[in-house]
């Protein structure tokens, strides 16, 4: 399993996340702090989960990528195994400019930036390069 960092404000959550995937395609359950969502065919899984520890990782210099768009940020821990899920889960819900993504090798983006880069690039493995 992997996993990436989602930064967003207070007001988007895991229901605004959830009200944005397409149903159908998926089985999606949000229980508390954890969203869950798994491909119906291939049964493969992305969890989202709330994580409030993850705001102290974020006091150094690294948390002033994103300070400037969230003032109170909220910290959600995605893990995945299939990056080609990950990759439809980001590009329906979290293809936002106000909301970021960090692959803790180095690189946070916006959602918007990541599906970007996905688009162009459509083998690109954050880990791989």
């Amino acid at each position: 399993m992997r996993d990436v960092i989602l930064i967003t404000g207070q007001r988007f959550d895991l229901d605004s996340i959830k009200n944005r995937i397409h149903e159908g395609a998926f089985d999606v359950i949000l229980e508390d702090d954890r969203l869950s969502i798994q491909d119906v065919v291939t049964r493969n899984l992305v969890q989202i989960e709330r994580d409030h520890n993850l705001a102290s990782y974020y006091d150094d210099q690294e948390g002033d990528v994103f300070k400037s768009v969230i003032a109170d940020p909220a910290f959600y821990l995605i893990t995945f195994k299939d990056i080609n899920l990950l990759k439809r889960v980001l590009g329906m819900a979290l293809n936002r400019a106000d909301i970021f993504l960090d692959n803790d090798f180095g690189l946070i983006h916006t959602g918007q930036q990541f599906v970007n880069t996905f688009a162009q690039r459509p083998g690109w493995d954050w880990a791989l390069d």
